[in-house]
């Protein structure tokens, strides 16, 4: 909570005040990750659902900052102290986060919401379930061990074994790569023909030592999750 002056002159008007005996008190500070935060404050730039959550948030007496993660440095000092810079200054912990980066999230992204946590800032979502929907295969690693039935799926490194895949997978099967949304790196294997020539391309295209899920193919469910 910081106490400034009823006026400061720098057009702080556009954040959530509280009066008390002639001082504006900052009322609650949470931070948006997202991809629009480029520039501090300019919610041009923002989706309508950013927008609707900032308007909201200050209806509420609750003050936003839409920030690219980017923009944000976390850094351990030589006690052990977690600190955040942004743009190259330290600054004051916000008292929640919330992450709107989807599966665009990167490693340094991930590194910054478990380095908020360490510094007991609540974010939502978690890293932990970051991680876990960034992951399919790990996605359905846990949705099985909480007994929920999950087609069978086998995690396959490239150069593929064609008939372990044909043996517990069977055919058509669907293969996805580990990481994606909104269905995008999803294809379907009608033979095994077809799934040697698909993993071929996806071995030629993308990174060394990439993994891809090979998955029974659930007819009922075709075009939709």
């Amino acid at each position: 909570r910081l106490r400034l002056p009823a006026y400061d002159g720098v057009g702080r008007e556009c954040l959530p005040w509280q009066w008390t005996d002639g001082y504006r008190i900052l009322a609650m500070q949470g931070w948006i990750l997202s991809r629009a935060g480029v520039v501090d404050m300019d919610l041009s730039r923002c989706t309508y659902e950013l927008n609707r959550f900032v308007e909201t948030a200050a209806r509420m007496g609750i003050g936003l900052r839409v920030l690219a993660p980017e923009r944000l440095q976390p850094f351990v000092d030589h006690a052990g102290l977690p600190v955040v810079f942004l743009d190259g200054r330290a600054v004051q912990a916000p008292d929640f986060a919330l992450v709107r980066l989807g599966a665009t999230i990167s490693p340094g992204g991930l590194a910054l919401v478990r380095h908020l946590e360490g510094m007991g800032v609540p974010v939502f979502n978690g890293s932990r379930a970051i991680g876990l929907a960034m992951d399919k295969f790990h996605s359905y690693q846990a949705l099985a061990a909480a007994g929920i039935p999950v087609p069978a799926s086998l995690l396959l490194s490239l150069p593929a074994d064609l008939a372990l895949v044909e043996r517990t997978i069977g055919f058509p099967a669907i293969v996805k790569v580990v990481s994606g949304s909104e269905g995008k790196g999803v294809f379907l294997a009608r033979d095994r023909g077809q799934l040697q020539d698909l993993l071929e391309m996806l071995d030629a295209v993308r990174a060394p030592h990439v993994h891809v899920l090979a998955q029974h193919y659930v007819a009922a469910s075709q075009g939709r999750d």
